[in-house]
């Protein structure tokens, strides 16, 4: 798994149910983190759709970048990337 880490809201909803679990915006946590608490959400609310929101994605290498665009087959917008 690439080293980046984001700021997110995970939210994962059922039959008008839904648990949600948001961070600040300051506040980066490791893809390893993310995955886990979205594990946890899927065992409070078995069988529901998750989103993840992401606001902002930080990554320790301009090839880290590069292999999430395109793994996610998107382009990439160079007036978005802060160095």
């Amino acid at each position: 798994m690439p080293n980046w880490e984001w700021v997110r809201n995970i939210v994962t909803t059922t039959d008008g149910k839904w648990v949600e679990l948001a961070s600040a915006p300051e506040l980066f946590q490791n893809a390893e983190s993310v995955q886990e608490q979205a594990n946890m959400l899927s065992e409070v609310l078995a069988g529901g759709r998750m989103e993840l929101e992401v606001d902002r994605l930080k990554f320790l290498s301009g090839r880290d970048l590069l292999e999430i665009v395109e793994a996610l087959r998107m382009t990439l917008d160079a007036d978005e990337v802060e160095q």
